[in-house]
């Protein structure tokens, strides 16, 4: 390896092939002694033929040497390459730009030079055009900060991510890749709100088929739902397409009990099937405090001053269990009350929920409604295929 002491430093004002030179001469003193000959040698031959472009491209297929280099500024190095590569056609460019981020976002040893490989993929991104490169871009800055630790830097931008990924004209299979990436990263950073809105994203745009990746993130959104103390909103859960693709099974059973308040069923449904809280990865604890907290709540929105005992009744607790219940619903913002110990009432004064047990029983059977009106509809389609294709054959 040479001195380190002899590198250059490089100037946005200098030529073409000064800067290549200078690149080349810099990334050589980072290799051993008999690489940087071979790699000096291939340089200096383009170079001759003055084939500044082929010398450009034997140095950005050995770029992944600068990754290495933990005692100078990586981001100055790529940020000349990037730069220097600017005028060429969109094809070589595509592939330089896809080399690079492709060594800046490699997963090996990703601590080394975090920060700074982070920074380079960033300003790449931000030179780029709206393209589907864009798109392949981003999601290696977002895999990078995942495995990193660095989501925190980016996570700021989400707020902009569908207006982009329509600038970008990327399909729907790549949108919901990114909304996947998301979710998992984020659900791994402890970041369960912003990993649920991805989720969400996810389950709205994935086609109407329940696969093993649609059923898995469908069970991951009910049970992360199911364990925030955010989430109270079940029935606009259940109308998600990919969610309603449960109908009949356990969990979709144990959502529309939840739904509705109904403790007594759930229990027995809890009771004979095992499976749920294994699809749901949750503890029996964590959904029967979800179900007592929304039963409390609905039996809240239904009159305006209710008894411990019908609260006692309504959520199968002890008489002495009823004030916590009462006051965690409270704190949870669902309900504003009082509570009366001696006349042991709780005088409603505002509930979040809108609707009594009737009015969701009512909605639950619209939306069945709706789902056979479907499947009919479906059925109807396919009679007049076959029809079609019959007449056609003929």
């Amino acid at each position: 390896m040479q001195n380190r002491a002899n590198r250059m430093v490089f100037f946005i004002d200098a030529t073409t092939k000064d800067q290549v030179t200078q690149l080349a001469d810099y990334m050589s003193q980072l290799m051993e002694d008999a690489d940087a000959d071979k790699f000096l040698t291939e340089c200096a031959r383009c170079l001759k033929a003055h084939d500044e472009t082929g010398a450009l491209k034997h140095i950005i297929n050995n770029c992944a040497v600068l990754v290495d280099d933990e005692e100078e500024d990586i981001g100055c190095t790529f940020n000349v390459i990037v730069y220097t590569i600017q005028p060429w056609n969109d094809k070589d460019k595509t592939d330089s730009i896809r080399k690079l981020t492709a060594v800046l976002a490699s997963l090996d040893d990703v601590e080394v030079n975090m920060l700074e490989r982070l920074k380079v993929l960033v300003n790449i991104f931000n030179t780029l055009l709206p393209s589907p490169l864009k798109y392949e871009t981003y999601l290696k800055i977002v895999e990078f900060a995942a495995a990193s630790g660095q989501m925190e830097a980016i996570v700021g931008q989400l707020d902009y991510l569908d207006t982009w990924l329509a600038d970008w004209n990327v399909t729907d299979e790549q949108k919901l890749s990114l909304y996947d990436l998301f979710q998992s990263s984020l659900f791994d950073c402890d970041k369960q709100e912003l990993a649920m809105q991805m989720l969400q994203k996810y389950l709205t745009l994935a086609p109407a088929e329940l696969t093993d990746t649609v059923r898995a993130n469908a069970l991951k959104y009910i049970s992360s739902a199911i364990s925030s103390t955010e989430v109270h909103d079940f029935f606009a859960l259940m109308q998600l397409p990919t969610i309603q693709l449960m109908k009949g099974s356990p969990v979709f059973k144990a959502i529309e009990l939840l739904t509705l308040g109904d403790i007594a069923n759930y229990e027995k449904l809890m009771d004979s099937e095992t499976s749920i809280l294994t699809d749901l990865g949750l503890e029996r604890v964590v959904f029967d405090r979800k179900m007592r907290v929304h039963a409390l709540a609905l039996l809240c929105a239904s009159a305006p001053v209710v008894t411990f005992d019908q609260i006692s009744s309504a959520l199968r607790v002890d008489e002495a269990e009823v004030e916590p219940w009462v006051i965690e619903v409270i704190g949870l913002g669902l309900v504003d009350a009082k509570v009366d110990q001696v006349a042991k009432t709780v005088t409603v004064t505002q509930a979040k929920h809108k609707f009594d047990k009737d009015s969701w029983e009512e909605l639950l059977y619209k939306l069945d409604e709706w789902h056979a009106n479907i499947e009919a509809m479906s059925q109807s389609l396919d009679s007049v295929n076959a029809q079609v294709t019959r007449q056609a054959s003929y």
